[in-house]
């Protein structure tokens, strides 16, 4: 199966997104706001064990509080079109890589009916805000697809650390070029029921798109929680889904926070260069799905500075020959100072 890098495999899922930050629901003075560390790690190791298709995502991000930030880089929070207040947003920068492969690795041919051989090392940088119930994000994204995205060498690579499988088809991947993209999302927390300081549950509706030469697509979905500590954030993952700051605190001055999480997504497709082929290169592309289903659950433990999180994905097919929905899981790790 595909393995994150050796990196990855040493912080063995530190994964700590840049996803709506975790501020804990408190009193503004029991939640001062500190700058995150995150790294995030999205891998079929941690789902099915299969090795295909999304065969791999990273991601780590630097979140700077109000406090931290240089003066010269605050105008990123006027991005936002809710205007919140300074002491309400969260700027953030980002680093990430996503691999993708067909089904079989073991082929060195081309194969035109499954998803192609396809890597993009991408930078972000962003802004993450709270108005009331309501926090919204926006990220910018920079990056390279085809061999400058490092992941046919990563995967290799990683593949010899392991012993598993060489992957044959890398000189069939889409070919190199800029990337450029724009993710923009709210979601929204309305409380149902709290019963005193131990256990309390919500739903949080959530709207997104993106725009860019990677993706052009809508998302919309609906995330239900029960817990001690539910945060004005939504568990993080790597776009297409979810991004954001990866700011936590504290759930609780003593004590683990913890929640359970389910949610549905529905994402309507328009463009996905990893199915249709890049801008410049038309020679590797499989039919894809209009509409994308996502399920997704887990758990979120929080401990003064610290934040973990698991999600269990699955995501309905994406290309019209692929066999099955695929299943993998997320790891999410969060350190504030």
């Amino acid at each position: 199966m595909t393995y994150p890098s050796a990196f990855f495999l040493f912080l063995i899922g530190l994964n700590v997104p840049i996803s709506a930050a975790l501020a804990q629901s408190m009193p503004p003075s029991q939640s001062p706001k500190r700058s995150v560390l995150s790294f995030q790690s999205e891998n079929d190791l941690y789902g099915d064990g299969k090795d295909r298709w999304f065969t791999n995502g990273f991601r780590m991000a630097l979140a700077l509080a109000p406090d931290d930030r240089p003066g010269a880089v605050s105008f990123i929070g006027d991005w936002l079109p809710s205007k919140p207040a300074a002491k309400e947003t969260d700027l953030f920068i980002a680093i990430g890589q996503s691999m993708f492969s067909p089904e079989d690795i073991t082929i060195r041919e081309r194969q035109p009916d499954d998803r192609p051989y396809a890597g993009w090392l991408f930078v972000e940088v962003g802004a993450s805000g709270q108005v009331g119930n309501m926090q919204e994000t926006l990220t910018l994204s920079l990056g390279v697809t085809g061999p400058p995205s490092l992941a046919e060498r990563t995967q290799k690579f990683v593949h010899t650390l392991t012993n598993s499988p060489e992957p044959q088809g890398w000189d069939y991947q889409i070919e190199a070029e800029p990337t450029v993209q724009l993710y923009y999302e709210r979601a929204w927390f309305y409380q149902i029921f709290e019963w005193g300081d131990w256990l309390a549950g919500d739903l949080s509706p959530r709207v997104g798109a993106d725009l860019g030469t990677v993706f052009v697509d809508a998302n919309l979905g609906l995330v239900g929680r029960i817990g001690n500590f539910l945060p004005h954030a939504l568990p993080p993952r790597i776009n297409p889904s979810a991004t954001g700051s990866g700011k936590i605190l504290r759930a609780k001055p003593n004590g683990i926070g913890w929640s359970l999480f389910a949610g549905y997504e529905t994402r309507a497709v328009a463009r996905n260069l990893f199915l249709d082929g890049g801008i410049f290169d038309q020679s590797q592309s499989v039919a894809k799905k209009t509409f994308v289903r996502e399920f997704s659950a887990g758990l979120v433990l929080s401990f003064d500075r610290f934040a973990l999180t698991y999600s269990y994905i699955e995501r309905s097919r994406e290309f019209e020959l692929q066999r099955t929905s695929q299943v993998f899981g997320s790891i999410n790790l969060s350190i504030a100072f």
